[in-house]
């Protein structure tokens, strides 16, 4: 499993992406410091400056940046590869093809998981480094907030990336690269449109909800690999 998903790294040039990595957060960090000499807008925020809402915002704009960079990959890496008929190519081999298939898509989790968790960390961090500036948010970052603030952060990387699995498995039905990234806006917009300083995403029940949703999707579409026709 492992080989197969150095195979795909060679297979797939990543430079473009990390450098589109580097421009994204690049414009997350940029927003972040109009707001802070906007003073806020979001009402969310500006009725609570904490560091908990503070984060809680950073870590959405994140999950739906990085949401659809993961239907992306998916798009190209797998869906994609079912479009243009060249996962032929590999079925060919002796291998099976739930194996294949499987490599493709913990190779995507496995970047987005880390590429969640960096930007929050890199976000997170200039946030901090311009509050001292502008001191928006008086109270003390404690040890006891950036525990909290990073666990929340790791659970929510994880459910993120769960969730991705939706947009796949849209996207393997109908075999449509269009598909998994349109479906998986719509998801992560669904999820973070704010209604009233409140999101869905604050909502355990359905954030876990539709990460077992993905998962069961995701093995469900693994498992019927071989019996898919690729032709």
């Amino acid at each position: 499993m492992i080989l197969l998903m150095k195979l795909e790294l060679k297979k797939y040039k990543f430079g473009g992406y990390i450098v589109g990595v580097i421009a994204a957060n690049l414009a997350l960090a940029g927003i972040v410091w109009t707001l802070q000499q906007q003073g806020w807008q979001d009402e969310s925020i500006a009725s609570s400056p904490t560091y908990a809402v503070a984060f809680a915002f950073i870590r959405a704009m994140v999950s739906i940046t990085f949401g659809i960079f993961a239907a992306v990959l998916m798009a190209r890496m797998i869906v994609g590869e079912y479009t243009s008929k060249t996962i032929s190519l590999l079925f060919g081999y002796p291998i099976d093809r739930r194996k294949v298939l499987l490599s493709k898509l913990l190779l995507v989790s496995l970047v987005t998981f880390i590429v969640l968790i960096v930007s929050n960390l890199i976000i997170s961090s200039a946030f901090c480094g311009m509050n001292v500036y502008y001191d928006y948010i008086k109270e003390p970052l404690t040890r006891e907030i950036l525990y909290g603030q990073t666990v929340e952060m790791f659970v929510q990387a994880g459910l993120t990336t769960a969730i991705n699995w939706i947009p796949f498995v849209l996207g393997m039905i109908r075999k449509s690269a269009t598909t998994t990234v349109t479906s998986s806006f719509v998801i992560e917009f669904a999820i973070y449109a704010t209604n009233n300083g409140l999101t869905l995403s604050v909502i355990p029940a359905v954030t876990i909800s539709l990460a077992a949703i993905g998962a069961a999707g995701a093995y469900w579409t693994i498992l019927k690999a071989n019996r898919d026709d690729v032709s």
